[in-house]
């Protein structure tokens, strides 16, 4: 169980290891913290229950909480990443946000935890509509590369997630 105070989803200790050790939540002191897509995903999948005010609040009231600052905007909705989310957990990755800017997220390889070895994947969240400049893109390229990351955008189109992988290579 797993209750939502002042805009914080805080498991139960009793499950805390059992999340952490699978690659959920995130330690805060004493408590063990869930990002609300962990937190809604878990729920979706009635592994986890998620109160607020006693009562057991829906996947809009977790979703809510990833309420987008005015710079964000240009994210996905909540309900979009959340689909994101469960694909990349669905297809057994472990997924890590990114503290700096909600557009990225760390991806590791299946079967991998956080503390064994360094994230596979850079996750660009961006929507369907989504337009940049050829200097952007390079940018994050070499933000990837310096990570030792694939950069792979993910966004909804047509109602699927579709995840396309970018890369700058010499001909040389």
């Amino acid at each position: 169980m797993a209750i939502i105070k002042k805009g914080q989803i805080i498991a139960e200790e009793k499950e805390a290891n059992s999340l952490l050790q699978s690659g959920f939540g995130r330690r805060a002191g004493e408590e063990v913290l869930l990002y609300p897509l962990e937190a809604a995903y878990l729920q979706e999948l009635s592994l986890l229950q998620i109160t607020i005010s006693g009562k057991q609040a829906k996947q809009k009231d977790i979703l809510s909480l990833l309420k987008p600052k005015k710079l964000e905007s240009k994210l996905p909705s909540a309900q979009e990443q959340f689909e994101i989310y469960s694909v990349l957990r669905g297809a057994g990755r472990l997924v890590r946000f990114s503290p700096h800017s909600p557009h990225y997220w760390r991806v590791y390889a299946r079967g991998i935890g956080r503390e064994q070895e360094r994230a596979q994947i850079l996750i660009r969240l961006v929507c369907a509509d989504w337009k940049t400049s050829l200097s952007s893109l390079e940018l994050e390229l070499c933000v990837a590369r310096q990570l030792r990351m694939e950069l792979v955008f993910a966004f909804i189109q047509k109602g699927n997630v579709q995840f396309v992988k970018m890369s700058k290579f010499s001909l040389d």
